[in-house]
């Protein structure tokens, strides 16, 4: 029974046609055809690349004047070659014909460095500087000196930088940034151009006048005060700080029409460091400049979310007194201590809250007539 169902199921199997002869060379040829031609773009591509390394591929435009992608994202396609790296003999050759720091060279420097900092472009310093460096030799280790410019350019620089940190208000904890200077002069500058709140806790001497910066554009007139004495100088203010320093430098300037003198001193690692700046010209007679009123009586009454950069206000004086006129108003070092002067020896890191105003100088009828002073008074 079920071998005649699978009988009845099974139906005949056709013979498929066989591939014809003339149809099995026609594909041999396609073929062969197809891997020709692979051949043949494979060789293309690997000359023109083969060229285009060896710097023969005329037809490729050098794209060195073009902004954008070259051939194969090269920004110049059309000069491929290797550069030769600069050897040490060519950096010993190149430095060698760079031409010495002569002593005629000196002058030039000092003129060009106090024009910066009288005018206080500490960043056009900085460049001037570093053109100063790429132009002349350095001097050799036996050689290397700080008297020696060459050699003072590399410090000079990074006292500007710290500088240029100062007056933009770039520094969190700027005071011990004040006690790293390798220049006087640089430091006498920084110390006027810096803000208030940037200078103020570097003083040792607590009676410094801690001034707001000069207006942009102005010039402060920097130039050197020497001592008759400078070791007695020193003397007293080591004395004074019960601290032994190792030199002393002043230099007089002008703030806003006032005349003053910035002192620093050297400490035992030779760096300088701040020490006062005083009134010379009669302009500044009062106490509310100090550095002992401003951290004892105005800091703590300053608005919130204000400074003591925001409120403190100098203004230019109205007259100066004639030192001609009245030799006896000054004392044998320029500074004014005639009617209104608030001169007193230097106050020395006294605990906050525990120092005394000085006694104000009883003038005479005869010398009411004083000149105005710049105030610390709130900003409008």
């Amino acid at each position: 029974m079920f071998d005649a169902q699978n009988d009845r199921r099974q139906e005949p199997l056709e013979d498929k046609p066989k591939a014809s002869l003339a149809d099995a060379k026609f594909k041999k040829q396609i073929a062969v055809i197809v891997a020709v031609a692979v051949l043949l773009i494979v060789g293309i591509i690997a000359g023109a690349v083969t060229a285009a390394m060896r710097g023969d591929l005329s037809i490729l435009p050098d794209s060195s004047q073009d902004e954008g992608s070259g051939f194969l994202g090269l920004k110049n396609p059309g000069s491929l070659k290797d550069i030769d790296p600069t050897t040490k003999e060519e950096l010993r050759e190149e430095f060698e014909a760079r031409p010495p720091v002569t002593e005629n060279d000196i002058p030039t420097f000092e003129k060009n460095i106090t024009r910066y900092l009288n005018e206080g472009d500490f960043s056009g310093l900085d460049n001037y500087l570093r053109e100063q460096m790429s132009t002349y030799q350095t001097p050799s280790e036996e050689d290397e000196a700080i008297d020696d410019w060459s050699g003072r350019f590399p410090l000079l620089r990074s006292d500007t930088q710290i500088a240029i940190n100062l007056v933009n208000k770039a520094i969190d904890v700027p005071a011990p940034q004040f006690q790293v200077f390798s220049d006087p002069e640089t430091l006498a500058a920084a110390i006027l151009w810096s803000p208030i709140t940037m200078k103020i806790d570097a003083f040792l001497d607590w009676s410094s006048l801690i001034l707001p910066a000069p207006a942009v554009g102005s010039s402060i007139q920097l130039s050197e005060y020497v001592y008759d004495k400078p070791q007695e100088k020193l003397a007293e203010i080591s004395d004074s700080t019960d601290t032994q320093y190792y030199d002393v430098r002043s230099y007089n300037a002008v703030v806003t029409g006032h005349q003053v003198r910035v002192t620093v001193v050297m400490g035992p690692t030779g760096y300088w460091l701040p020490y006062s700046v005083q009134d010379i010209g009669g302009t500044l007679t009062s106490n509310n400049w100090t550095k002992a009123f401003l951290k004892n009586e105005l800091e703590p009454n300053v608005p919130y979310h204000s400074d003591l950069d925001e409120v403190c206000y100098l203004s230019p004086p109205d007259g100066v007194p004639s030192r001609e006129e009245n030799p006896g108003w000054y004392n044998e070092e320029g500074v004014y201590i005639g009617p209104g002067s608030e001169f007193r020896p230097p106050i020395i890191e006294q605990p906050e809250g525990e120092w005394e105003t000085p006694t104000e100088v009883e003038a005479t009828a005869e010398d009411e007539a004083t000149p105005s002073e710049g105030t610390a008074t709130p900003a409008a």
